[in-house]
């Protein structure tokens, strides 16, 4: 059983951090390993089922978070051409990321995030960018501590 902040066992005890690290490699595995990442699949429109898009043009697509949220309001930024990560963003197209720094302002106005949010990005295992494709997270409609996750 997966919780928003952890794991727990059936009797809804904490487990032990390790068997939490554990669960999330097995849980991500899949998309590391995929031949066909799972956002150029969103971004082509292979995978629909119960994705809520927000937003979209030619190089971006956005969506609501349902799977894996961190707070109330969560979405997803992606480009729709395969960028691994800001390293790579920023070394092949910096127009780019001012695009998807603009759709992301252009989001939180749309969804009406007033009361604050925050612009997210992990490059990189340690800081635990799970997919191989670069993605913007956006959370809202929660007290967002830091450091991040708490």
């Amino acid at each position: 059983y997966v919780k928003m902040r952890g794991v727990v066992n059936v009797e809804g005890y904490p487990c032990h951090p390790d068997v939490v690290d554990r669960v999330r490699t097995l849980l991500y595995s899949h998309w590391w390993s995929s031949t066909e990442p799972v956002f150029k699949q969103i971004a082509h429109h292979e995978i629909q089922h119960n994705l809520t898009i927000i937003y979209e043009d030619s190089r971006c697509i956005a969506w609501e978070e349902k799977y894996h949220k961190v707070a109330p309001l969560h979405y997803k930024l992606v480009p729709k051409m395969k960028i691994t990560n800001m390293n790579d963003l920023i070394a092949e197209n910096k127009t780019l990321y001012g695009h998807f720094l603009l759709v992301a302002g252009k989001i939180t106005k749309m969804m009406n995030l007033t009361q604050g949010y925050r612009i997210h990005v992990n490059t990189g295992p340690l800081a635990e960018q799970f997919y191989d494709w670069l993605y913007f997270d956006i959370f809202a409609d929660r007290r967002l501590g830091w450091p991040p996750g708490k």
